[in-house]
């Protein structure tokens, strides 16, 4: 993706500024010769990177299948972030292990390092090496992988580009290769070689005209002799090559793959690639599927850019607009079902579609949404549970379009201010009667977001893109996830980590609010049912977040159940949404509570 236009022409003016010494920090791992008193044919040959000076040991990665695999053969997903240009950023005093080290804490296993020809021409090969040198050691002593990206975007057979800063020619390419390759042959923390960012096939608009054709056939032979360049340098690397359509277009492979071992294949999966005629979840995965998807079926597969800005967010060009909230968790449930690997664009304030938004590494929404998800991952409790998303998923009974009208009502809900009292949930938390309502919660200033069908992602989302913070509640009541169970197909643990999820954020959101976390309510005529053992074997696991701050569970739903266990219709008609009798007993068990908590 692009620089912003009014930050790079700065920074394409100054290619010759002057790295800030961190002499605590610079160790090089070789010795390049920058300038010599020698003669010309007496200049040593540039040096390996001495790997003896790593401080911790990497396992080497390499293809195996369609699998990235390490030294013990286990499959290796990557995940993490593209950041910056190192001459960009030691142009703003920012190229130094901070970074790094943020990055790590996110939860990521892996960072793209881009070089921009126009950078590498200015600063120079010998400064290039000494700044990756850096990032090899940064990175190996927080166990991180790197990938470097050789960074154009355009056509490298016509010699055409989109922006100066790309500009490059195959010598200089084929050059860039057989450096990297020479020094960081056997380092193990370079995992990956991108041998071009974004290769275009045509390019009409905005008055730039084309930047010529170019087949899949004519590109994979380019790709090939990139390849045998890195390889001859450095066989046990991971080649990465991308397809046509600022590569994201692999559909070429189906018939033509390329024809070289120990590769991978790169995707750049912005919002606007795939547009199915119908937005929804299955629509987005066929288009992905057909378009770059299915090569993770026979070879490793990196998506190395996706991101996304909503339209009146920062720098909302339009190929990276996602003005409804549902791309990252459909990419990320599309991605994670397959094993693919992918890298986030940008861990950069000045490079959109943004991660942070300052050099205090405040996250933009979609930072908040790639370390949540970064987080669980390394911590293995990744669910599609824990991914927020607005809803989906047209019901007879709740469109979408009603959904995000109920939303917005509650927004101008929030937007009015304090309420005590903060009931979130879905339906049967939605389903109250306006007369017990009043009878048993008005007093106490109570507001209701329980909105119908929705699972605890949902309720994630809502939390996350609304004015729920201009709320200041005492006491939140939730009760969430049956629709996961029944709707979703999610597993009892996957509820116990989406609720986990809720929780943290109404922490989050509303700092000192007690949270009374409601077990599910029974559901099923008869007991021993299957649904009722979901339920029950749900509930069991709730109840262990009483163990968080500010928690307590409660399961009233013994309260709905008669002697022998079953549910009468006059309670629960359809064994599953209370009745208004009901609704009437749920109160009657929560109002000594509430009044404890609140009175």
């Amino acid at each position: 993706m692009k620089l912003r236009l009014l930050a790079l022409s700065g920074l394409l003016l100054a290619f010759a500024w002057t790295l800030p010494l961190y002499a605590d920090e610079i160790n090089h791992g070789a010795t390049n010769v920058q300038s010599s008193d020698e003669e010309w044919w007496d200049i040593p040959y540039p040096d390996r990177f001495d790997t003896s000076l790593l401080t911790r040991e990497q396992q080497a990665l390499s293809v195996n299948g369609k699998n990235i695999v390490n030294e013990d053969g286990d499959t290796v997903v990557l995940r993490g972030v593209n950041i910056g240009d190192p001459a960009k950023l030691a142009y703003q005093d920012r190229w130094n292990r901070r970074i790094f080290d943020e990055v790590e804490s996110w939860g990521a296993n892996v960072i793209r390092l881009p070089v921009h020809p126009m950078g590498w021409r200015e600063r120079g090969p010998e400064w290039y090496l000494e700044r990756i040198d850096e990032a090899v050691f940064w990175a190996n002593s927080l166990g991180l992988y790197l990938i470097i990206d050789w960074h154009s975007i355009g056509n490298l057979n016509s010699e055409m580009y989109q922006h100066p800063m790309y500009q490059t020619s195959m010598v200089e390419t084929r050059d860039f290769w057989r450096r990297m390759a020479f020094r960081y042959r056997d380092v193990p923390t370079i995992a990956v070689y991108e041998v071009f960012n974004e290769p275009t096939n045509d390019f009409i608009g905005n008055g730039r005209g084309s930047l010529g054709k170019l087949d899949w056939a004519t590109w994979r032979e380019t790709l090939e002799e990139l390849v045998d360049i890195v390889q001859v340098y450095d066989p046990n690397s991971i080649v990465l090559v991308g397809g046509l359509n600022w590569a994201y277009n692999l559909d070429g492979v189906a018939e033509l793959p390329v024809r070289r071992e120990g590769i991978a294949y790169a995707s750049h999966a912005y919002p606007q690639k795939a547009r199915p005629e119908v937005n929804t979840r299955e629509a987005f995965h066929a288009a992905w599927q057909k378009d770059w998807g299915f090569v993770a079926e026979s070879y490793p597969v990196i998506a190395t850019e996706i991101g996304w800005v909503r339209e009146d967010g920062f720098n909302p060009h339009v190929p990276v607009i996602n003005n409804d909230g549902t791309y990252g968790p459909n990419l990320v449930r599309f991605m994670k079902e397959r094993g693919i690997s992918w890298t986030v664009w940008n861990f950069d304030v000045d490079w959109g579609p943004r991660m942070i938004s300052d050099w205090d590494f405040t996250p933009t929404e979609q930072g908040l949404f790639y370390r949540d998800v970064m987080q669980r991952e390394k911590a293995g409790t990744l669910r599609n549970s824990v991914l927020p998303s607005p809803r989906v998923t047209e019901y007879e009974w709740m469109s979408i379009d009603r959904w995000r009208d109920m939303f917005e009502e509650d927004l101008s809900v929030a937007g009015e201010g304090e309420a005590r009292l903060l009931f979130l949930g879905d339906s049967i938390t939605e389903g109250w009667s306006q007369g017990i309502w009043d009878q048993h919660f008005a007093g106490y200033g109570a507001a209701n977001f329980g909105i119908g069908g929705d699972q605890t992602q949902n309720l994630l989302w809502r939390l996350r893109n609304g004015s729920a913070d201009e709320l200041d509640p005492e006491l939140v009541v939730l009760m969430i996830g049956v629709n996961n169970l029944f709707l979703g197909g999610d597993a009892p643990e996957d509820v116990y980590f989406g609720v986990e999820a809720v929780i943290e954020e109404i922490q989050q959101r509303f700092d000192g609010a007690e949270i009374l976390l409601l077990g599910l309510l029974p559901v099923g005529e008869k007991a021993g049912s299957e649904e009722r053992l979901r339920v029950a074997d749900t509930n069991r696991l709730l109840a262990g977040l009483a163990e968080m701050d500010g928690v307590t569970f409660t399961d009233i739903g013994a309260a709905f159940l008669a002697a022998d266990g079953t549910i009468s219709s006059e309670i629960m008609p359809d064994f599953l949404h209370p009745s208004e009798k009901g609704y009437s007993v749920l109160a009657d068990q929560l109002t000594p509570i509430l009044a404890e908590k609140l009175d």
